[in-house]
């Protein structure tokens, strides 16, 4: 069951709240796995229960300027086996700004945030807080640049059991389409 509303509040200006109860039968649930002390992700599966509310909202002026931000938060139920949860994603949060500068150069920030399910007797995930900047320059319909800077908190998590997220980084690239 799902319901829902979509609000266009003047030109440019986009929202949607929403929410829902979903039963699914063998859900798959990222587990973590250790054996001969090696963390690895695994995989479980079991019947789960979701109550979820979720909204957007998105603005775009013209060509110029871009903003959104867009949350879910999810309330998860199995019977027995509540360990399964533990990597299950409980609020995730996305903020954007995109302004562009010139013709073809746009500046970018978008932060990420997501808290994981908390279950007895089981540590509490770290939650992820993931920020990046970047600069894209598009110089024609076929080359386009790109600077960007990843987890600008330098954040230490783990989006999947045993897979560490890169600390800082900077990527710079071209694109060539054919």
């Amino acid at each position: 069951a799902q319901m829902g509303a979509n609000l266009r509040l003047f030109e440019g200006l986009s929202i949607h709240l929403g929410g829902g109860y979903k039963v699914v039968a063998d859900a798959l649930f990222s587990v973590a796995a250790d054996t001969l002390g090696f963390v690895y992700s695994g995989v479980a599966n079991h019947n789960a229960r979701i109550l979820y509310a979720e909204g957007d909202v998105r603005y775009l002026y013209k060509e110029i300027l871009q903003l959104s931000a867009d949350a879910r938060y999810n309330h998860w139920m199995v019977k027995g086996q509540q360990a399964v949860l533990s990597r299950t994603p409980q609020l995730d949060v996305n903020l954007l700004a995109r302004i562009r500068i010139i013709k073809g150069l746009y500046l970018n920030s978008d932060c990420r945030y997501v808290t994981f399910t908390e279950v007895e007797d089981t540590p509490r995930e770290l939650s992820i807080i993931n920020w990046s900047l970047g600069a894209h320059y598009a110089m024609d319909r076929q080359w386009s640049f790109f600077l960007d800077g990843h987890n600008l908190l330098n954040r230490r998590y783990q989006h999947y059991a045993g897979y560490p997220s890169q600390g800082f980084n900077v990527m710079a690239g071209a694109v060539f389409k054919f």
